[in-house]
């Protein structure tokens, strides 16, 4: 079990890291203007947060 809490705790990392890259490349290729690209933003930010997060937690389980 402990081995698959790691396992997971690994991907929600990635992930983590994904959404803080997504953070950093959508608006340069994104059409959308003003408080839709801010609303996105905030969305890839608190997703990057959370990932991070659980995966801290599931790292000291």
């Amino acid at each position: 079990m402990h081995t698959f809490l790691l396992t997971v705790s690994d991907l929600l990392i990635n992930l983590s890291a994904g959404w803080f890259g997504a953070m950093l490349i959508v608006p340069n290729f994104s059409k959308d203007r003003g408080l839709r690209k801010i609303v996105i933003l905030t969305l890839d930010l608190c997703a990057a947060i959370v990932c991070l997060v659980a995966s801290f937690m599931l790292r000291n389980i």
